[in-house]
């Protein structure tokens, strides 16, 4: 039988939905431990450096969904180029920094994002521009690997997810980049 907000589905689809929603809600369980190689999110940020695997999702991902939705409230700008752009980098960080399923090689998708961001800053770069791109680039993108020593990574980046730091701070920079924009700013 399938409930009432799939009335209006064929069975099997609404069925396949619910089942779905159950697998996602059981995956996400499995991931939200403190010493998986997932969660790489804003979420396990936030548990793991609180030592707190029972953390909600939740309030996290309706905070993040406001920030998120506020710049497609500015109709007027959705033909300047730039605010595209931007929003484009901010839909691919964002999908990788608020999943639950999130693990290292996912953040290619969101360093994509962070690149964007990045060619679309205005020349010459500011200070603060470098240095965010720059923290990404050594916690996000080199984290993982033998350039970072062996122990920031196993003692301090692996274990509090702090690859999802850089892409965070980003993509808060593009939010608010987003909504400041003015209408006769374009692509430099």
């Amino acid at each position: 039988m399938v409930i009432a907000p799939f009335a209006w589905l064929p069975d099997w689809l609404g069925n396949t939905y619910i089942e779905w929603f159950e697998r996602l809600a059981v995956k996400n369980n499995e991931n939200a431990v403190l010493d998986s190689w997932q969660d790489i999110s804003v979420m396990g940020m936030y548990r793991r450096i609180f030592v707190n695997p029972y953390v909600s999702n939740l309030p996290f991902l309706i905070a993040g969904l406001f920030l998120f939705a506020l710049p497609y409230f500015r109709f007027d700008m959705f033909s300047n180029k730039k605010f595209q752009l931007l929003m484009l980098a901010s839909v691919l960080i964002f999908t990788v920094i608020f999943s639950s399923g999130s693990e290292s090689p996912t953040y290619i998708i969101a360093f994509v994002g962070v690149a964007i961001w990045f060619v679309l800053q205005n020349r010459p770069y500011s200070i603060f521009v470098i240095v965010l791109f720059v923290f990404a680039i050594l916690f996000t993108t080199l984290s993982p690997s033998d350039l970072m020593p062996r122990f920031l990574r196993e003692e301090f980046i692996r274990p509090y997810a702090l690859k999802a730091l850089p892409c965070l701070l980003i993509w808060l920079r593009i939010v608010y980049e987003m909504m400041t924009l003015k209408k006769e700013q374009h692509l430099t």
